[in-house]
């Protein structure tokens, strides 16, 4: 996570290879109170 975005990377080792991340989530537009989990897809 970097300023307020958390990012995805299929593998954790491709995050540590600068691999582009597959998917981004800007935090800084959430606006609820719960956080529930997510599927993985």
């Amino acid at each position: 996570m970097r300023r307020g975005v958390m990012y995805f990377w299929k593998y954790p080792d491709d995050e540590a290879a600068e691999k582009p991340a597959l998917a981004f989530m800007d935090l800084t537009n959430c606006v609820d109170k719960k956080i529930e989990l997510a599927a993985v897809e």
